[in-house]
């Protein structure tokens, strides 16, 4: 329900971080090292991008949400947030929100744009480590619900996108799977520090050694946590657990289940990769015994 941003695309808060950044940028001088973190405040809410860069909610290009919470057993967590969030979204307010998020990211973008202009601008484009990183994901009224606490795919799949130095890069798209930790060891090794304790989370070898590279497409397991829930993503699985009952509450099978609707964590078939993902979480984070079920 929040209406577009009344004033000119310039007078967004958005715009005035980029337009700040691309001062800094091209006041520095070009033989110190610069570090410059821009923290653009959206896409997080209130969702309010000027009406230049809000697209039609009714475009047939536009998604729609998944359909209602998962199927039971919910986790300690899902039920929690379902009392807190859940809401019956009928698709003409489902596709309002989402236009008006997509819209915020578009907003974002013109300011990505802006602030790699003004480094190109300051011949410091080419020799720049440049990383496009977000810290958490958006239900959109996935699964009826709003917001990042959930581990949904929405809430905790974000972008991360890495520009190497040295002109013009082939793009190329990484498969294998990773993490912040990993972008804090990368950020601590583009700058030629040591990243203690994170040297096996460096990504720079990786990101040179291009789609070819020894190290392309790597995948490892991610553990995530968030109020008393610990989830671990490794290949097309995903497993929760509760820490205050001490056992495993979630299991989805994204291979089979993308939209992660069907919790199959008391599904037989199923046991033995459940048991192998509870033994991979525990060597990463020490866990409770399990209470009795």
């Amino acid at each position: 329900d929040t209406p577009p941003w009344s004033l000119s695309t310039e007078d967004h808060l958005d715009s005035f971080c980029a337009r700040t950044a691309a001062e800094l940028i091209r006041a520095h001088p070009t033989q110190i090292p610069l570090y410059l973190q821009v923290n653009f405040p959206g896409p997080h809410k209130p969702f309010d991008p000027t009406s230049e860069f809000l697209p039609d909610p009714d475009d047939p290009a536009m998604p729609l949400p998944i359909p209602g919470p998962p199927e039971p057993p919910h986790s300690p967590l899902s039920e929690l947030y379902q009392a807190i969030k859940l809401e019956p979204w009928a698709e003409p307010e489902a596709r309002a929100l989402r236009a008006a998020y997509y819209g915020k990211v578009a907003l974002i973008d013109r300011g990505i744009g802006l602030v790699l202009d003004a480094m190109r601008g300051a011949g410091l484009y080419d020799d720049a480590w440049i990383v496009v990183h977000s810290d958490h994901g958006e239900l959109l009224a996935d699964h009826g619900m709003t917001g990042k606490v959930l581990v949904y795919e929405g809430a905790i799949r974000v972008p991360l996108l890495i520009k190497p130095p040295g002109g013009l890069a082939l793009p190329w798209v990484d498969r294998g799977q990773v993490d912040g930790m990993d972008v804090t060891a990368t950020l601590l090794a583009m700058g030629g520090l040591d990243p203690t304790g994170l040297g096996d989370r460096d990504l720079t070898a990786r990101v040179l050694g291009g789609s070819l590279g020894p190290a392309a497409h790597q995948d490892k397991p991610v553990m995530f946590e968030n109020l008393g829930h610990v989830g671990l993503r490794a290949d097309d699985l995903k497993l929760g657990w509760d820490l205050e009952l001490g056992r495993p509450v979630e299991l989805f099978e994204l291979s089979t289940d993308p939209q992660e609707l069907h919790n199959r964590i008391d599904d037989p078939s199923l046991a033995s990769s459940r048991e192998a993902l509870v033994e991979t979480l525990r060597e990463l984070r020490p866990l409770p015994v399990d209470r009795a079920r």
